[in-house]
């Protein structure tokens, strides 16, 4: 698992659009119980997101933290 959550941070800080969208399932699910009207369904809606992040904070950087031991 966290090889996947590494290649997600890497692609993020990279802004490489297109490999964070390869790691996300095409039946992504937002669930934001404090916006409730910002819930979305799919890969695409996800895309246009984190397309719009990339363009609006071009600094922006990801940091991963371990959730348990590595293997």
């Amino acid at each position: 698992m966290t090889e996947v959550i590494d290649r997600l941070v890497t692609a993020m800080n990279a802004h490489h659009l297109d490999a964070v969208t390869a790691l996300i399932h095409e039946n992504y699910r937002s669930v934001q119980p404090a916006h409730p009207g910002r819930a979305f369904v799919g890969r695409d809606q996800m895309r246009a997101n984190w397309e719009a992040m990339f363009a609006g904070i071009p600094d922006f950087h990801a940091a991963g933290h371990a959730l348990g031991p590595r293997r």
